[in-house]
């Protein structure tokens, strides 16, 4: 029962200091500043705690101090993993990789195909309990140096501890060429498990999931290799958020290979234009209502899309009526695609997928301009590729 409580105390603290669309945009400029102001690495080490420290950015000083208070006892209610030897498993598989999944987050349509070619069978499997985990050897002493160059960061050694002893678990379990993390580009402890999974002749490899914009959190990374969606990333990815990727691997994931130009030729439509949310303020979604108030005045049919996971349903519903809300577990969002003229957002995933069908892809610059420019500052991929804006749409009505 206590550990439930803590564990919703401390998702609800994070989500509210990463996910917090009523926060002003980011000044850029000093985010760079303070970036840069780290020095280079020394070693794995560094790298991870830098991660770690632009992590807590995000957040108000009290945060720290509560999740070392949480990390401190959290150590302490699993101290009998850190006395556990190693178990005799027997190893299930003989070649491959093994895919660590998300729960919340399906990977099969973004998997780069290149895995299979060159590390041959896929496994897939869940992180486990930490209680059925250990700490292998090279873990341990990985552990150890951690706890001796920052001992009082409690939090910090506990989530490195329950990464190492989980990877240790998988290590034991599965005797492949490869351990891929699905979703872990937010994990600040990406250093030291490519390093611990190195020297025992793994590659730890991940691949991108969704955009990407300039963001504290994606600071200092590393992995043998790291799949990207265009090459507009690395410099991002190196210069900007200095990352030390061991290689990238460019590809297209299969949910593009599947539509590309797929909408070309679709000149039939049900709806002028649909806007797909994200994390929108109650300001944007007021000033998209009352965009969707003038196409309608001339005849246009609109409709929202909201975000499975991030948007807030009641807001959603009372600034929306008398337009279609469409249900994104009943739509595909192919489906979605195909019954639009124009595909619109600020910064969605969806205007990438728009774009690979064929569509003309709209970016909002008008419900938050200030968020808007802010998106060049943070390298926003789609402002590379052509489109329209939003403003040009509303002046041509």
């Amino acid at each position: 029962m206590i550990k439930h409580i803590v564990l919703r105390i401390y998702h609800k603290l994070t989500v509210k200091g990463i996910y917090n669309d009523e926060r002003p945009e980011p000044d850029i400029d000093k985010w760079q500043d303070f970036v840069n102001s780290f020095p280079e690495p020394k070693d794995d080490f560094e790298q991870t705690y830098f991660k770690y420290l632009c992590r807590l950015k995000y957040f108000p000083f009290y945060y720290t101090l509560i999740i070392n208070f949480f990390g401190f006892f959290a150590l302490l209610y699993h101290i009998s993993v850190l006395f556990k030897k190693p178990k005799d498993i027997s190893k299930k598989t003989k070649d491959g990789f093994l895919v660590i999944k998300n729960p919340f987050v399906e990977y099969d349509d973004v998997l780069p195909e290149a895995l299979k070619l060159k590390y041959g069978n896929l496994y897939d499997t869940i992180t486990p309990q930490i209680s059925d985990c250990f700490l292998d050897s090279v873990s341990r002493e990985c552990l150890k140096e951690s706890f001796k160059r920052y001992p009082f960061s409690f939090y910090f050694n506990f989530i490195l501890f329950r990464e190492l002893a989980m990877l240790s678990y998988y290590k034991s379990n599965y005797s492949v060429k490869a351990i891929v993390f699905s979703v872990y580009e937010r994990q600040f402890t990406s250093p030291l498990m490519t390093y611990c999974c190195e020297k025992d002749g793994y590659d730890f490899v991940s691949f991108q999931h969704g955009e990407y914009l300039l963001n504290f959190i994606l600071c200092f990374r590393k992995f043998t290799t790291y799949f990207i969606w265009d090459k507009h990333y690395i410099e991002v990815f190196d210069k900007n958020l200095r990352c030390s990727m061991g290689s990238y691997q460019i590809y297209t994931p299969l949910k593009y290979q599947r539509i590309i130009n797929k909408f070309i030729n679709h000149r039939i439509y049900e709806y002028y234009i649909t806007y797909y949310l994200s994390n929108e303020s109650k300001k944007r979604l007021k000033r998209i209502a009352n965009i969707f108030t003038l196409f309608k005045n001339k005849g246009y049919k609109c409709c929202v899309r909201p975000h499975p996971r991030h948007s807030d349903m009641e807001l959603i519903n009372e600034y929306f009526k008398g337009f279609t809300v469409e249900d994104p577990y009943i739509t595909n969002i192919e489906e979605s695609i195909m019954k639009t003229k124009y595909a619109t957002s600020l910064n969605s995933t969806v205007l990438t997928e728009a774009f690979y069908g064929g569509k003309t892809i709209v970016i909002d610059d008008y419900s938050e301009p200030e968020r808007y420019y802010n998106l060049k500052k943070r390298k926003y991929i789609m402002l590379d590729k052509p489109h329209i804006l939003l403003t040009d749409l509303v002046r041509d009505l």
